[in-house]
């Protein structure tokens, strides 16, 4: 988990404005991400929890040494060689494809693309306490009635700011990205992208009654998701088929597993496919559809923000939920 480093609201004792995060290793990206809490000044508007995510993308092109060994290896094959190097990197699956040299256009559209498919995570949820929660209740002047006072509960409007970083040393995250050469699938992860993940494809999966769904990927929304904290579908929602997936992947035998079931959390089955439509079509399964546990990395933050007991807090954990409805402060009297 990331270390976090907190700013006390000011005249708010109860609230941190700020909370800002620093990964202590490069493999666990848990809540590694800064965010923000604003409160408006009039209770009959939505509080606004953003989330900041700054990643690095780190350009990859071919070795230059080995370019001039490798074209001609891909001559030989009848392949067409682009102009620049070509060479060979290892996807998620440790599969060995070709790539070829970025062109400064290229990158740019690439980048230009990161931002479009980020920018769907973007003002998705918002966050509801439930009927008995009234630790943040206000009464002000009623904005409808002239020398009335309203009472309102207030709701959280969840947002979403994403960075392209210049540094790494100012990311949360570095991300490889390599130019894709040929037809070859390319599986990436949120450490590895490839140019072929900029364009959003669409993609066909059965569900358990083997009906084929039919859905748009958005392959870079879903990594961000990973980026956030998020696992695969299958492991949010606790599907069967993907656990079962997990606990055999400590199975000795794994070449006798059926192949859905292989990767235990990357496993297909952990995406949706082999479960019901709505799981495939998510975001963190093989769609672009969001639903409230995609919400969680915000309600999860929430909490970071508040400065208050430990019981209230264990009250204030059971007593807000998400919701992918705008749902602006209730009015209770």
């Amino acid at each position: 988990m990331a270390t976090l480093e907190k700013k006390a609201m000011m005249g708010r004792d109860m609230f941190f404005s700020k909370i800002r995060a620093f990964p202590e290793n490069a493999w666990d990206r848990t809540e590694c991400f800064d965010s923000e809490l604003y409160i408006p000044p009039y209770g009959d508007e939505s509080w606004k929890l953003t989330i900041n995510l700054r990643i690095f993308y780190e350009r990859v092109d071919p070795d230059k040494m080995l370019g001039p060994t490798l074209a001609a290896i891909a001559r030989s094959k009848g392949w067409v060689v682009p102009a620049g190097n070509v060479g060979f990197y290892p996807d998620a699956d440790d599969d060995a494809k070709w790539i070829r040299d970025w062109t400064q256009a290229e990158w740019d559209s690439f980048l230009r693309n990161v931002k479009n498919q980020a920018a769907l995570w973007n003002h998705k949820f918002w966050l509801v306490p439930t009927n008995n929660y009234d630790t943040f209740d206000k009464v002000i002047a009623d904005p409808k009635v002239s020398g009335q006072r309203a009472k309102y509960r207030p709701t959280v409007e969840c947002l979403f700011n994403f960075e392209i970083a210049l540094h790494y040393g100012y990311a949360h995250t570095t991300v490889k990205v390599v130019n894709v050469y040929g037809p070859n699938f390319f599986r990436s992860h949120n450490r590895l992208y490839s140019s072929g993940d900029a364009v959003i494809g669409p993609n066909e999966s059965q569900d358990w009654r083997g009906n084929v769904v039919k859905t748009k990927y958005p392959v870079i929304a879903h990594e961000i998701g990973h980026s956030l904290g998020q696992p695969h579908i299958g492991k949010l929602r606790s599907l069967v088929l993907c656990g079962l997936a997990i606990d055999w992947e400590r199975f000795p035998y794994q070449d006798a597993l059926p192949w859905m079931f292989k990767g235990g959390s990357n496993a297909d089955v952990c995406y949706g496919p082999h479960s019901a439509a709505g799981d495939i079509d998510n975001i963190m399964g093989a769609g672009d559809k969001f639903s409230k546990e995609n919400g969680k990395p915000w309600l999860d933050r929430f909490f970071r923000h508040l400065n208050l007991s430990n019981t209230e807090l264990f009250r204030a954990g059971g007593s807000w939920q998400v919701t992918t409805t705008k749902t602006p402060p209730m009015r209770l009297a």
